[in-house]
């Protein structure tokens, strides 16, 4: 069965076009880089749903490459005093109250959303002649906080764009799905903050 579903999408991509997302920093400020090289640290995976899941796994995988058992997930550490959502951009004192409640070093926050969604679909069929310049955005936005200090030390937010393919020359146009698009973007965030850290 999975074989042939591969061939379908080798063949569909083959008859038609793609639309490659482009991924950004949404403003991209100078943010300087983390220290992986010490404290204990506190991935917050209060979201639900798939995307979410997906998104905590990859986090999970990529801050645990740096800072190994060091990195904990709120859901599934005992004794934690914690709200249950934690806002993004939070007060000096909310931060604080953050530390007294975990005695954690730092907290990982990530949210995800799809801000537009024209395209509907992965696959659009009868694509050729399309005048419609319809958009799918994503956002990804993740601040790291220093709970001691309580300062927010890290915040950045990535997009990722695709765009319906005004006539289009093919009948048959694929675009990357709404989950696929909010891991391109989380990636963007990702590079930004393993080109700037101390491992």
């Amino acid at each position: 069965m999975r074989i042939t579903n591969l061939l379908l999408l080798v063949l569909l991509l083959a008859l038609g076009g793609c639309s490659v997302p482009r991924y950004s920093l949404v403003s991209p400020v100078d943010q300087p880089g983390l220290d992986f090289t010490q404290g204990r640290w506190l991935l917050s995976d209060e979201g639900s749903g798939y995307n979410y899941q997906q998104l905590y796994q990859l986090a999970e995988k990529d801050f645990g490459k740096y800072l190994g058992d060091r990195l904990s997930r709120v859901s599934v550490t005992k004794g934690l005093m914690l709200q249950k959502k934690i806002p993004f951009n939070p007060n000096r004192s909310l931060i604080k109250e953050m530390y007294d409640g975990t005695h954690y070093d730092y907290l990982i926050n990530i949210k995800c959303r799809t801000v537009k969604d024209d395209i509907g679909g992965t696959v659009d069929v009868n694509a050729k002649g399309n005048t419609l310049a319809d958009e799918r955005i994503n956002r990804v936005s993740l601040e790291v906080y220093d709970l001691k200090r309580g300062e927010i030390i890290y915040s950045q937010t990535a997009q990722g764009v695709t765009t319906r393919q005004t006539n289009a020359t093919s009948n048959v146009n694929v675009y990357r799905s709404n989950g696929g698009m909010i891991v391109g973007s989380y990636n963007r965030i990702f590079k930004d903050i393993r080109e700037k850290s101390r491992k």
